[in-house]
């Protein structure tokens, strides 16, 4: 049996390592997160969701990582805790 690869890279190489990341459009970001688009830009107005990478002068993505640390983070109350401080 041959040795896995030992890329370094996200994704690349053993089972075990890291999906690299990858831009979610709008309508993706609404449907995971379980909010309206008025909501998430609301809440990125207020620094509580993360904001969107401008790849273009039109064009708008959000980091998948970054999407699922902040359900992560809501399922934890992490953001609760912090709700004050923005209000």
């Amino acid at each position: 049996m041959a040795p896995e690869p030992t890329d370094s890279r996200p994704g690349i190489g053993g089972s075990n390592r890291e999906p690299p990341d990858r831009f979610l459009k709008i309508a993706e970001v609404c449907q995971r997160a379980g909010l309206g688009r008025t909501m998430i830009y609301g809440l990125i107005k207020t620094y509580r969701f993360p904001a969107p990478y401008k790849i273009g002068p039109k064009i708008a993505r959000w980091s998948e990582k970054e999407l699922l640390a902040w359900i992560t983070d809501v399922k934890d109350g992490k953001l609760a805790a912090q709700e004050g401080a923005f209000e």
